[in-house]
């Protein structure tokens, strides 16, 4: 037991026991052999490979919750205009257009374009591969994010498009050039007489 404590005593004062942030020992790290070299570059390229699959869940997760406050907001929107009257018709009709929005964002067609834009795999390379861990593909070093797309069937072409673009392709704003209309429910309303 004091031999054992006198190693360690040792290590210590010439630094041969501290370790780094990853735990690997220093004088282990200087000493890997080519198949552990090997292999900590496949786990540091793994590793890499799913943060950026769970920020890409993490995105789609966030637009999900998005949805499911809308639609509990719509809910009561809607409920309270039984009587036939609703005051928050526009509010109802943005929240129905967000909702869809929200809808093509996680489409599985729309989230495959956004990970293959992204450079996102999510299947594992073959163990040989050199790109497992190179600065290629796997390596690809921007933040997944959803898109929406514009898709043409006969160019087999998919096109990024912005929230207002894809809101007039998909019909829900008028693709009109005049400004848009003012919002009558924005700004002081005058007071009822009394």
């Amino acid at each position: 037991m004091e031999r054992a404590n006198s190693f360690t005593r040792r290590a210590l004062r010439t630094g041969l026991g501290k370790t780094d942030d990853q735990g690997c020992s220093r004088l282990r790290r200087n000493q890997h052999s080519p198949q552990e070299e090997g292999r900590r570059k496949r786990e540091e390229a793994f590793n890499t490979r799913e943060k950026r699959r769970l920020e890409f869940v993490d995105a789609v997760h966030e637009q999900l919750l998005e949805r499911s406050k809308l639609s509990a907001v719509l809910a009561h929107l809607d409920q309270s205009a039984m009587d036939g009257r609703n005051p928050a018709e526009n509010i109802s009709a943005w929240i129905r257009r967000r909702i869809r929005q929200i809808d093509a964002l996680t489409s599985p067609e729309f989230l495959d374009l956004s990970a293959r834009s992204a450079k996102l795999g999510f299947v594992e390379p073959p163990k040989a591969s050199d790109k497992e861990y190179a600065g290629g593909y796997y390596a690809y070093s921007s933040a997944p994010r959803l898109q929406l797309w514009s898709i043409d069937e006969e160019k087999e072409l998919a096109t990024s498009i912005g929230p207002l673009e894809w809101a007039i392709h998909a019909g829900l704003l008028p693709a009109s050039e005049d400004p848009p209309a003012q919002d009558k429910t924005a700004g002081p309303k005058p007071l009822p007489p009394g």
